[in-house]
């Protein structure tokens, strides 16, 4: 059933990316068309490909998205702080958050053709990673002229796209540029790996949650408290979607998912962590196979299906061994009993 579903989703995801780039290229050629018209018109535009894409994605894949918090967006332009997993995001948050958003991105981005040349043209905000305080000082002075402007600015603090149940380092250029331009911060969390995973070209069926944090303000707080602050709400809220995404697909009796990205883990496993206590299951399976997370995806196929036999097999393991020891000391007493008579 598992490989039954992978192919499925692999064939979905052949139409998915067939259209897509069949319209990509439309859209970015037109944003060029409109660079020397107002910058409106060309985020516009961008907007509309964005909506073209989900809605493709959910109609090939069967991806939706669910949007939590919206009443917290404020007024005014901010700098929103966001956990990064998949491509999703980047396209999602032209259709979610209000018009005039503005990017910090790699600055390689800009190489690639139709996509980067119109990333060039909708005006982000290019940064080179590896120069340290440069790169700093190119969020702050970029970032600030851009929110002087009335845009809002999207960061992700993590650098870089993480895996569901993984978490990278918080950079503090975001919450640096808030403070710097004294605006709130707008954390976000979300779980889009699950269906668009970073690791595979497949797209899998799913509901992905995004969900919008209080703002966070910047007046009278340090740039480390006001980042510490926004990494200790998305984790928490990361926490509760994981949570209700377990759920969920063992509602659903979700079988059909590629390993690499269910959370659903096969009934023995999951009657093994119902029991009352850490140490209970700690000492009933292999510390490899107990570490992993409650809301963590299995590894892919190969990776997969031995870490799912593995904890059976060391289940029945001592029950083998004993029978063992016992036949080998009763072979070994039949010749010493047979020498003394």
């Amino acid at each position: 059933m598992k490989r039954q579903g992978a192919r499925l989703a692999a064939f979905r995801s052949v139409i998915f990316y067939a259209g897509f780039g069949v319209v990509t290229p439309v859209f970015a050629l037109l944003v060029l068309l409109f660079w020397p018209l107002p910058y409106g018109l060309r985020e516009s535009t961008a907007r509309v490909w964005c909506r073209c894409v989900l809605a493709w994605l959910r109609l090939t894949c069967g991806v939706r998205h669910r949007v939590v918090g919206r009443e917290n967006l404020p007024d005014n332009p901010a700098v929103i702080l966001s956990n990064h997993q998949s491509t999703w995001e980047t396209i999602a948050f032209r259709t979610i958050f209000p018009a005039r958003l503005s990017w910090i991105i790699k600055r390689s981005l800009f190489r690639i053709p139709f996509y980067g040349w119109s990333l060039k043209a909708l005006e982000e905000i290019g940064i080179d990673r590896d120069a340290g305080r440069e790169a700093l000082r190119q969020i702050e002075q970029a970032g600030s002229r851009h929110l002087a402007a009335g845009r809002w600015v999207v960061v992700f603090p993590e650098g870089t796209r993480m895996a569901p149940d993984q978490s990278g380092r918080y950079g503090q250029g975001g919450a640096r540029l808030a403070n710097a331009a004294g605006v709130p911060v707008v954390p976000v969390a979300l779980d889009s790996g699950r269906c668009w995973p970073n690791d595979d070209w497949r797209k899998y069926p799913g509901t992905i949650t995004m969900e919008i944090g209080p703002v966070i303000e910047t007046e009278g707080r340090s740039t480390a408290e006001v980042n510490r602050m926004t990494r200790d709400w998305i984790e928490a809220a990361r926490g509760r979607m994981s949570v209700q995404a377990g759920r969920v697909d063992q509602v659903s009796g979700d079988t059909d998912r590629e390993p690499g990205v269910s959370t659903r883990a096969p009934e023995r496993e999951t009657e093994s962590r119902q029991e009352p206590s850490r140490a209970s299951r700690s000492s009933a399976m292999p510390v490899h196979f107990g570490m992993i997370p409650d809301y963590a995806p299995l590894p892919p196929i190969g990776i997969g299906a031995s870490m799912s036999i593995r904890p059976r097999a060391s289940l029945i393991l001592p029950a083998r061994s004993n029978s063992l020891s016992s036949r080998l000391t009763t072979s070994r007493a039949v010749p010493s009993s047979t020498a003394r008579s």
